[in-house]
């Protein structure tokens, strides 16, 4: 969600507020990097987009680095009136209240956080401007209470693991990846504040429209250049806003009134466009439509045109026509009318090779290759060691159906890697159908066919790629627990991407492509890993 990447000469620049014209003077603060204690480690869960969260060494695309707010330590600067104000009512809720509060929230739909005023049952009326001014500041101060773990050293530490843990079961995004402190300060008087990442960066934010890394307009807060800033769990926050607006005084009433009035407004339009945040996993991708690279690796498309990627549902048991795991992406060209397909799935001949009863049966794997030759299938990569492919391709062979074999087993060197995405890759963009298969269909075949993609010209980022291949990050085992190391599959395809110049998206603009909070976890981890 537009989160300002790291930089390595941070310089806090503080701006004057957009809300007043009071023709003040501010100067540029310079500020020593690296001067506050180091964070307590924050709880592994899906992170939130738009966020250079890496090294300053990976090229990760994104907003432009020149305009960012820079990165720094401010650990010195006290937080403002409202916060003090804030921080004593915070304090005065019961355990027993809070956890109701949580309970609540969870239960409530994400677009409801998003869009509506208040969610929490108040004891006053919200009719009338007073009691409704009342009523989103106790909101306001009942949400940092459910949604901070704490606050040290006038610093709110966000948690938002508790609320999606009672939320677990929800078919939206969590709170992690959808919900930020414009859901969480709804209280117009808080105008600015300090958002201090896990990483290190500090931000000063003011309260508006910001846009995402996504190019959505988004209410919440903002960076000096307009960028939407957001939050995970780990990351803190100071209030900096010093006027409390007497609520008693009617021209403060009236004005805290307009500006609710606005934001209702904003919210309610933003609402009406909204679009759901997928569907929470990968099995049934739908449509997907992606922005063609132009340039080399994809002849006769021109500069600004469209792929379309049609995806099937991935499938389950093998069986006398469908090879175990099978998916199926279409890849058409609105400008030429062509299409091919991009296959992957299990290996032939096989219901369910997880199973040690399964048996191999020679007769599916046969029509199976006959079905993908029928559909237009011209290459089949074999990621497995079984022995028994090379005389079924050789046997179709004599029937007249001729496939090209590439076998590659188990590629172990980024080198061996590379080679085989830039073989698949041509086949891709030179609009050749392709089946890549492994044993299961759920490692080497997806990162093949990720790999592939990359190499084609054919996706603009790793996300997409990933997408289209039907990857799942969450199922590459780590090497921990005597589990073979799955993950450095993926950290190939990290590393691939990084070297063929492609986005690599943050988090959260992963989650957003559909993905679950378990695949945004492995995500988040190889990323951190890979680099």
């Amino acid at each position: 969600m537009g989160k300002p990447g790291l930089s390595k000469n941070p310089v806090a620049k503080v701006t004057p507020d957009p809300t007043k014209d009071d023709g003040a003077k501010v100067e540029a603060i310079k500020v020593q990097p690296k001067t506050s204690p180091k964070l307590e480690e924050a709880p592994t869960k899906a992170v939130i987009a738009g966020r250079q969260e890496v090294g300053d060494d990976l090229d990760v695309a994104g907003p432009d680095p020149e305009k960012q707010t820079e990165g720094v330590e401010i650990q010195g600067t006290p937080a403002g009136k409202v916060h003090t104000q804030v921080l004593k009512k915070v304090e005065a809720i019961s355990e027993e209240a809070v956890q109701k509060d949580r309970t609540d929230l969870a239960k409530a739909s994400l677009e409801d956080l998003r869009f509506k005023e208040t969610i929490l049952e108040t004891e006053v009326d919200a009719k009338e401007k007073l009691k409704r001014a009342k009523s989103v500041r106790e909101e306001t101060i009942r949400r940092i209470k459910a949604y901070a773990s704490e606050c040290t050293d006038q610093w709110f530490t966000l948690n938002y693991s508790k609320l999606d843990e009672l939320a677990a079961g929800q078919t939206s995004m969590s709170h992690e990846l959808d919900i930020g402190l414009g859901e969480i300060l709804r209280d117009p008087d808080i105008e600015k504040v300090l958002v201090q990442t896990s990483y290190g960066t500090t931000i000063e934010a003011t309260r508006g429209w910001g846009t995402t890394s996504s190019g959505e307009t988004r209410y919440g807060f903002k960076d000096e250049n307009g960028n939407y800033v957001s939050t995970l769990t780990g990351d803190k926050f100071k209030i900096l806003s010093d006027k409390y607006s007497n609520l008693e005084d009617e021209k403060e009433l009236g004005d805290i009134s307009k500006k609710l009035d606005e934001e209702k407004l904003g919210r309610e339009k933003q609402r009406e466009s909204h679009v759901g945040q997928g569907n929470g996993g990968q099995e049934d991708a739908g449509e997907y439509t992606v922005p063609d690279t132009g340039g080399e690796g994809t002849p006769g498309l021109a500069e600004g045109s469209e792929i379309n990627f049609k995806l099937g549902k991935r499938g389950g048991d093998g069986n006398s026509k469908t090879p175990y795991r099978f998916l199926a992406v279409k890849l058409s060209n609105p400008d030429t009318g062509t299409s091919h397909l991009l296959t992957n799935g299990g290996a032939p001949g096989t219901k369910h090779p997880s199973n040690k009863s399964d048996i191999y049966r020679k007769n599916w794997a046969k029509s199976q290759m006959r079905e993908l030759y029928n559909k237009g299938v011209r290459v089949v990569v074999s990621f497995a060691s079984r022995q028994k492919m090379p005389i079924i391709m050789k046997e179709l062979r004599e029937e007249g159906i001729n496939m090209t074999h590439i076998v590659k087993r188990y590629p172990k060197k980024a080198a061996d890697y590379e080679e085989l995405f830039g073989k698949i890759g041509k086949y891709i963009s030179d609009g050749v159908s392709v089946y890549v298969h492994c044993k299961h269909g759920t490692h080497r075949a997806p990162a093949g066919t990720a790999g592939g993609l990359m190499a084609s010209g054919r996706v603009k980022s790793l996300g997409q790629a990933m997408k289209l291949a039907g990857l799942n990050p969450y199922k590459y085992p780590s090497p921990d627990n005597g589990h073979w190391d799955g993950e450095i599959i993926l950290k190939h395809l990290f590393h691939f991407a990084k070297k063929q110049g492609l986005k690599i998206e943050t988090p959260e603009e992963f989650g957003r492509l559909g993905y679950s909070s378990r695949d945004v976890n492995k995500y988040r981890k190889i990323l951190k890993q890979a680099f």
